[in-house]
């Protein structure tokens, strides 16, 4: 398969609609969440990093879902499938995020800003995966 077919235009249209939907929650997490007493327990971390990384994943899956339902003519209806992937995306992104920070937690010792990188490589491809895993999107 060439390297051009990977560069569609529908491929990059659905890039788009998913870094909206990872930006929004984004944007809303800096008013929900506390970012002016950060606190380096391990408890905290866990669970503000499995938070947010639970937020992005519902905002990527909405938008995702948006622009599948777009693409194919659907009408959208919030219905219990819909609010299903919702649900799960938001456990798995808070599973995919608690994993990410229980490793950086155990390596950020030794490994510095290297770890840091593993940890959001870790975080990105899963909840990669999962998304496409929960959303079939067929260009």
């Amino acid at each position: 398969m060439k390297l051009k077919s990977y560069f569609n235009k529908s491929s990059l249209n659905f890039g788009l609609w998913g870094a909206i939907g990872a930006f929004i929650p984004e944007f809303l997490s800096e008013f929900i969440m506390n970012h002016d007493n950060p606190s380096n327990g391990f408890f905290s971390s866990f669970f503000s990093v499995s938070f947010w990384i639970g937020l992005i994943a519902i905002g990527v899956s909405i938008s995702l879902l948006l622009k599948l339902y777009k693409s194919t003519n659907k009408k959208i209806v919030i219905n219990k499938e819909f609010l299903f992937v919702i649900l799960k995306q938001i456990g798995i992104g808070a599973l995919i995020g608690g994993i990410a920070q229980i490793i950086y937690f155990i390596i950020q010792g030794f490994s510095g800003e290297f770890g840091r990188i593993i940890c959001w490589g870790i975080a990105g491809s899963g909840l990669g995966i999962s998304i496409s895993k929960i959303i079939p999107i067929t260009p």
